[in-house]
């Protein structure tokens, strides 16, 4: 078993996608809703330490 450090939900990354999912049932329907308050002109965006980097649109 892997030590968490400080602020670490998972000691492996490979296990976020689906256990973030278990932790916030609805974590997709979250990231829909975020991705809808964010102007339509904005061509980039930053997003910095929020999960494993997979796109949602």
């Amino acid at each position: 078993m892997q030590q968490l450090f400080p602020g670490e939900v998972f000691a492996n990354t490979a296990d976020f996608d689906t256990g973030i999912r278990q932790l916030l049932p609805r974590y997709d329907e979250m990231l829909e809703v975020i991705s809808r308050c964010l102007p339509s002109t904005s061509r980039r965006i930053l997003e910095l330490g929020c999960g494993t980097g997979v796109r949602f649109v």
